[in-house]
């Protein structure tokens, strides 16, 4: 009996908060007994199938450990009672040796068939033995595929006929020990104790059943147990192949519903896991991409500026020190070291404030749509904003800067919760139609072309951004004053640019005036002065991304940096909630320099935090929890060697990568950045299948942009070609295999180590602007 590894690799385990255990039925009568336990989950069987548990499940699960339980099912269900109860206790054991002492870790169990019934039998056993019942503690999900339960049925006699149904199914006869022990149905009383039934309510469970299982039929394939501990599950398939996920739509479909089960369960594991305390490092790193953007809008009054985005990696960044406002005064430096952020004095008041204000306190409207952007409840935003375009639109006709205005709003909104491509849809509509009424300083146009400004710095546009946001800024500062809210939404986002273009000084400069002009409209405390300081901390300390070979771990800037921002996210912690958009942006910025001290494992357990608490807050795809799980991979890509994007980060970027792709497109940065981060990891690998896939996508978004056959999109089609060559030439670069994928560990084209290839990809990061060196 063992324990087969499955996600992610050995070496890669130590940031992974959850372990899941996937334990198989009974073994086919004339089967080999480790093929059984792989084939139980994988299509076609053999080496070449596809097992979802190391193929697809990660994706939902990047934090897990995943395990294939091996064992010799005729042994533990053809013999006695107490055979049956010792086997149980040799998986706990397994189970145990697969942890550290005193691991707290969550445990999920994953069982098909009478595997659920041994898994059931583990966890009364753990219930009894000291030396067990940690693991009892920890568990804290169960799933089930056509596992007989009998519906809760009690009865020895009818759960011994249900479960001799299934030896009959994988090819038992009559007679055989098998066959007889199950028919009794002694083995299993110990499950059917009132005991064990209350302890099944301590667990979240999932009972999958299948439509063609004629072995176990649905109503004996569930507990019967309340809606919010059991969710029963239909798949399509039948007692053996609905826990197989192949490339058909039926088992895409099963998938879908395998993964979103697994996740809730997964989901609610990390949120029982006892979390540390917040202490002297708290956040998670940052994102090679803008972190996300919440703006407001009005159509006359100047707008409450959107809520500051993290700058994108650029190489060749260096340090500018700000001047921090009155809130965050750092201490003089010692006389050996440049002068940075330190551990800021307790500022005169409290930080407060709301991130949205309204645009005409008035207006009924105006001021519910802040409420509600504060309460971040974004679909009734939506509608308030909808409503409001139909209205202006119906009463006031198109051609009216009150329909304009609403437009913008609803271009805004769609921005701040990351649907660029929604965005500039309506921004363009709004532009097309309301310059040919209104003047090209309106401020509803001025409005729109610093958003339109915006969109073309996501799509890397930035030439022309600049040149678009220059003259909305000249615009904006004759027609409203220096220190306008949306003037100074502008001088930001003009300064992003500059950041992005390398010009860093300028970008600096615009920051800090920025930050003054904030300060004397608002109050020196207000979470607006606040994020933007946050600002000037992100362009003034590396990406961890940018630091491959942790140089910048002994840099006083980044040390004094990081201690600001742990007594200031306490301050915000106790002053505005844990929730807020702003505290959880100086957690997530904290955890980023966690990461560049070289503080692995208390970085991963504040950017665990910070996602958890963003996702609860603000929703799973909203953009702020998106910067959190690019964080995560840029942690993830730490435990590889420099440079190498090791495989535990690839979840976390497919994550983002199908976020991105229908919000944004796969034009923008973002996208291209994440599609070259994937070929590459697969390509390290040996996978060239599955980097010709991504090489061919990005390929494939150059098209009709300006990158399209420049330097960048060479160097990715010459990395297409070895994939394409590679996998033309031999057989084995495109499929996961239980030993590794073609290559091996620096060995054949394209292999991890000093494969081919290796000097090439070096260089197209660098060509990338990834920040690898």
């Amino acid at each position: 009996m063992a324990c087969r590894q499955l996600y992610p690799p050995s070496s890669d385990s130590e940031t992974h908060r959850i372990d899941i255990f996937a334990v198989h039925g009974l073994n086919d009568r004339s089967k080999d007994i480790s093929a059984h336990a792989w084939d139980t989950w994988r299509t076609p069987e053999g080496p070449e199938g596809r097992l979802w548990l190391q193929e697809d499940l990660p994706r939902v699960v990047p934090d897990a450990r995943i395990f294939l339980y091996e064992y010799d099912s005729k042994a533990v269900f053809g013999k006695d009672r107490s055979t049956f109860i010792d086997k149980a206790s040799e998986l706990l054991e397994t189970v145990r040796c697969e942890r550290d002492k005193k691991d707290t870790r969550p445990i999920l169990f994953i069982g098909h068939s009478l595997g659920g019934l041994l898994i059931k039998q583990a966890l009364i056993n753990a219930h009894n033995n000291p030396k067990f019942t940690e693991i009892k503690d920890v568990t804290t999900g169960l799933a089930f595929f056509a596992t007989p339960h009998n519906g809760g049925d009690w009865k020895l006699v009818s759960l011994g006929s249900l479960v001799a149904r299934v030896a009959t199914a994988t090819g038992f006869q009559p007679g055989d020990d098998v066959m007889e022990v199950l028919k009794e149905g002694s083995l299993f009383s110990d499950i059917l104790t009132e005991m064990w039934q209350h302890q099944l309510t301590k667990y979240d469970i999932i009972s999958f059943w299948g439509s063609e299982d004629y072995v176990v039929p649905p109503k004996s394939a569930k507990l019967g147990l309340p809606g919010n501990v059991e969710n029963v599950v239909k798949l399509n398939g039948d007692h053996s192949s609905l826990c197989k996920i192949g490339t058909a739509q039926k088992d895409q479909d099963n998938l879908k519903k395998i993964r979103r089960n697994i996740e809730d369960i997964y989901s609610k594991a990390l949120e029982k896991q006892p979390q540390p305390a917040v202490s002297a490092s708290a956040s998670q790193p940052a994102i090679p991409t803008i972190n996300g953007w919440n703006g407001q809008e009005r159509p006359s009054p100047p707008v409450l500026p959107p809520r500051p985005r993290s700058a994108q990696n650029i190489p060749g960044r260096r340090s500018v020190t700000p001047q921090p406002p009155a809130f965050f005064t750092s201490p003089p430096p010692p006389p050996d070291q440049d002068p940075g952020y330190g551990p800021p004095e307790p500022p005169a008041e409290i930080p407060f404030g709301d991130i949205y204000l309204p645009t005409d306190p008035a207006d009924p409207r105006s001021v519910r749509q802040a409420e509600l952007r504060n309460a971040n409840k974004w679909d009734e935003v939506r509608q308030l904003d909808r409503q409001a375009f139909e209205e202006h639109q119906r009463t006031l006709g198109q051609e009216n800067a009150e329909t304009i205005s609403a437009a913008y709003q609803i271009a805004d909104t769609a921005n701040d919760t990351g649907y660029l491509l929604d965005c500039e849809r309506w921004v363009d509509w709004a532009l097309q139609v309301g310059s040919t009424f209104l003047s090209p300083k309106h401020p509803v146009i001025l409005k729109l072309n610093r958003l339109k400004g915006e969109v073309l710095t996501e799509k890397g546009d930035l030439e022309e951004a600049e040149n678009l946001l220059a003259n909305t800024l000249v615009d904006q500062q004759d027609a409203l004053g220096n220190n306008d809210l949306d003037t100074l939404t502008t001088e930001r986002a003009l300064g992003v640019v500059c950041f992005a273009l390398g010009r860093l000084d300028e970008a600096q400069n615009r920051l800090e005036h920025r930050l003054q002009g904030l300060s004397e409209v608002l109050g020196a405390n207000h979470v607006l002065v606040i994020s933007a300081v946050m600002d000037l901390i992100e362009i003034n300390t590396p990406s961890p991304d940018s630091d491959p070979y942790g140089l910048q771990k002994t840099n006083p800037k980044v040390i004094s940096a990081e201690a600001g921002l742990r007594d200031l996210y306490a301050k915000l912690r106790q002053s505005l909630g844990p929730t807020n958009r702003v505290t959880l942006r100086a957690l997530r910025n904290h955890g980023k320099l966690k990461i560049l001290l070289g503080d692995i494992t208390e970085a991963g357990d504040l950017l665990r935090r910070a996602k958890s608490q963003t996702e609860e807050t603000l929703g799973k795809d909203h953009p702020d929890t998106m910067a959190s799980v690019t964080a995560m991979a840029i942690l993830y890509s730490k435990t590889g060697n420099p440079g190498s994007f090791p495989a535990a980060l690839r979840p976390w970027m497919e994550i983002y990568l199908q976020w991105l792709e229908p919000r944004k497109g796969i034009k923008t940065t973002e996208a291209q950045n994440a599609l070259a981060m994937l070929g590459m990891s697969y390509m390290n690998e040996g996978l060239l299948a599955e980097a010709e896939e991504y090489f061919e996508k990005l390929m494939n978004s150059y098209q009709g942009t300006k990158k399209q056959g420049g330097s960048e999109a060479q160097k990715v089609g010459q990395m297409l070609d070895m994939c394409r060559i590679a996998t033309r030439s031999f057989v084995g670069g495109s499929r996961r295999r239980n030993g590794g994928g073609a290559g091996g560990n620096g060995g054949g084209a394209g292999g991890r180590g000093e494969g081919s290839g290796g000097g090439d990809l070096a260089n197209l990061l660098a060509t990338l602007g990834l920040g690898r060196r």
